[in-house]
């Protein structure tokens, strides 16, 4: 059997901003498949590289994690790998069957039950229905979808998708399965029971994971590949590439991500980086907007190092703010285990319904104590303009 079961030399994709341009681009490029020329390599206005010049391999029994931060290639990488978009430049060599879970219900029919889309997907991966049939009971089995099988599929919530769409890629037993952060989904037990098939697997196949939880790449992945911007920067093992991600979230201190039609930006102004067992958090920051005088609420969410919400805070912001104004939060007896945290900032207007800014990776900070460790959170906020 070949070992190397995904081989990606220079990979290379690029997309368009404008969705005009996009359109005639593609007119473009087609006609130049159709005479049998190469398209252009070169950006064209308005275009960006997705993923530029990505090379690696995956060999079998081999499990490897792809992190980043949002829009640093992952998603669009996996979707060459699997064949459902081509390269620009570059080429993907795979071996084998793909299993793949990259989207949310994708390759599931909503009119169709579940059962249906079961055998579907399977002639789709080359089995004819009398393979799928002896793997059925199996897959609805581990699936937990015997009372719903005969259901159809627009029918089921995401976390019933997750569960049967998972069951199918492996159950089916692909030399190649790619997962993205589908699972994230799916409840605990659930996560867990995944874990071990995907354990299971690797005795003869290949998986590539992209996830935002670091503590599940930690736990499966051999190999791991950190990307920024499209290229792959840095591999190896996951811890020190799992150090390497968290300490560029750190780095981006003061410059965190702001989505939102209201606030123009979000500056940190101070902060405490280091909180004892039962101590405050205390930070500030400025907005800049025409439009904050309606901020109502805000709430600080604190996750982990391995991406998950450790805890969350409810604050009332009463004051009338100017078009340019410091808020000053303070969240009282921090009870965290020993460790680095992250900081989200969500502000909201009319009573909290309408979401104005959304601030990722606003600064990090330490949890440290003296005695002992806490797992729970007891959280007493305020917030106060200067």
């Amino acid at each position: 059997m070949n070992n190397n079961l995904i081989v990606a030399d220079r990979v290379s994709k690029k997309f368009c901003r404008n969705l005009r341009k996009s359109l005639w681009y593609g007119i473009q490029d087609s006609y130049f498949d159709l005479c049998g020329r190469t398209a252009k390599e070169a950006l064209r206005k308005d275009e960006f590289w997705a993923n530029e010049e990505v090379s690696f391999s995956v060999q079998r029994g081999q499990c490897v994690g792809l992190i980043g931060h949002n829009g640093a290639g992952k998603t669009t990488l996996l979707k060459l790998l699997n064949g459902l978009i081509k390269p620009d430049k570059g080429k993907v060599q795979i071996s084998g069957r793909v299993g793949a879970m990259i989207a949310l219900g994708a390759g599931f029919n909503p009119i169709l039950t579940g059962r249906e889309n079961v055998f579907v997907n399977a002639s789709i991966l080359g089995l004819s229905q009398k393979e799928t049939r002896k793997l059925f009971d199996s897959i609805v089995e581990f699936a937990e979808m015997s009372e719903f099988i005969d259901s159809p599929v627009r029918t089921y919530s995401s976390g019933m998708m997750v569960r049967l769409g998972f069951a199918v890629a492996t159950s089916l037993k692909p030399d190649i399965l790619l997962i993205d952060e589908v699972l994230a989904v799916g409840d605990a037990r659930f996560k867990a029971k995944s874990l071990v098939r995907i354990s299971e697997l690797l005795s003869r196949s290949a998986v590539v994971l992209v996830s935002h939880s670091m503590a599940t790449v930690a736990q499966i992945c051999d190999e791991v590949l950190f990307m920024e911007k499209g290229r792959l920067v840095s591999r190896g093992a996951p811890t020190s590439q799992i150090e390497r991600y968290l300490c560029v979230a750190e780095d981006s201190v003061g410059t965190a991500d702001v989505y939102g039609d209201e606030i123009l930006g979000v500056e940190l102004i101070d902060y405490s980086r280091d909180v004892h067992q039962g101590g405050e958090l205390r930070f500030s920051v400025s907005l800049r907007s025409s439009e904050v005088n309606g901020l109502d609420s805000a709430i600080i969410g604190i996750v982990d190092q391995a991406g998950s919400q450790a805890a969350q805070t409810h604050v009332d912001i009463q004051e009338n703010l100017r078009s340019e104004q410091r808020l000053s939060f303070v969240v009282n007896h921090l009870c965290l285990s020993t460790g680095r945290y992250s900081v989200n900032l969500n502000l909201y207007s009319n009573g909290g319904k309408k979401l104005c800014a959304k601030s990722i990776n606003l600064f990090s900070f330490n949890a440290t104590t003296r005695k002992h460790l806490y797992a729970t959170y007891c959280p007493v906020g305020r917030v106060a303009s200067e």
